[in-house]
């Protein structure tokens, strides 16, 4: 394969379900483009020759007329998560030999395009990455996720942000009480109790993405002072996959982070908030 595409202007969470999709396509292509919110794709495979990579600051890309010109003819574009009607005429920007699309939770897109499946849980969304990867290699490829390589120095600089405040009697418990929108999210009551409950037993960690500063202050005004460590806003994004490797447990609502935890060894306890019958 010469040159692929892959369009992915949705969130952390979904550039990271497609990961192995895109790592399939990097081993295959000689050329891989990949159109982009997310920085993740960049921090898991690098700066690699074979890998050009075009930024948007527009989640969802709702902006399809500003979409840059790419003159190339590809022998694969894929679009990696599909929510609203723009990221669909994304295509008309495309020269390419297949085009393929990821549907998920769009079913307004389906009324404008029936003949797209649609697929409404992650369960179908990772089956149809499966099967295209199979259907580009024509064998049975291993479903894996790729693991980022932490150096030495990561660790060096993670152990200065605990500087030693650890018991290293107790095991470890991250709990990512911050997330984006009001329907993934519990009442801070909950994740106060839920603290009160881990602390006499566990090392208990607050992470969360750098924005979420303020709501980690609201969160420890409950807690006396050096009760609750917090790495939320010390850590990029490459630090703070490393991290989890230094903790066993991951409690966290369906966010970024929860995905992140995919590319680690710690292990997750996910907290649904809503769910479909």
């Amino acid at each position: 394969m010469k040159a692929a595409f892959v369009f992915n202007a949705g969130g952390l969470g979904d550039s990271v379900m497609t990961l192995p999709v895109v790592q399939t396509l990097k081993s295959m292509a000689s050329e891989l483009y990949i159109f982009t919110h997310s920085p993740i794709y960049e921090v898991v495979f690098g700066n690699q020759q074979n890998i050009k990579y075009i930024y948007t600051n527009d989640l969802c890309y709702t902006k399809i007329n500003d979409f840059p010109q790419v003159n190339v003819y590809f022998d694969l574009a894929v679009n990696g998560v599909i929510s609203r009607r723009s990221m669909v005429q994304f295509f008309r920007f495309i020269k390419a030999k297949r085009k393929v699309f990821f549907v998920k939770l769009s079913s307004h897109i389906y009324l404008l395009y029936p003949y797209l499946r649609i697929f409404r849980d992650n369960i179908g969304f990772y089956e149809l990455q499966k099967h295209l990867i199979d259907s580009i290699t024509k064998r049975d490829v291993e479903w894996i996720y790729p693991r980022l390589e932490c150096p030495q120095e990561t660790f060096y600089r993670l152990n200065e942000v605990m500087k030693d405040r650890l018991d290293k009697t107790k095991k470890t418990i991250f709990i990512n009480p911050f997330v984006r929108g009001r329907v993934r999210n519990l009442p801070t009551e909950f994740y106060v109790e839920l603290i009160k409950l881990l602390l006499p037993d566990f090392n208990v960690i607050l992470v969360g993405r750098p924005d979420a500063v303020e709501a980690e202050r609201e969160l420890t005004k409950y807690f006396r002072e050096n009760e609750l460590f917090s790495v939320v806003g010390k850590l990029n994004l490459k630090e703070f996959i490393c991290f989890l490797n230094l903790g066993e447990i991951l409690i966290t609502p369906d966010s970024g982070p929860m995905h992140l935890a995919l590319l680690s060894n710690v292990c997750v306890v996910p907290i649904f908030t809503v769910i479909r019958p």
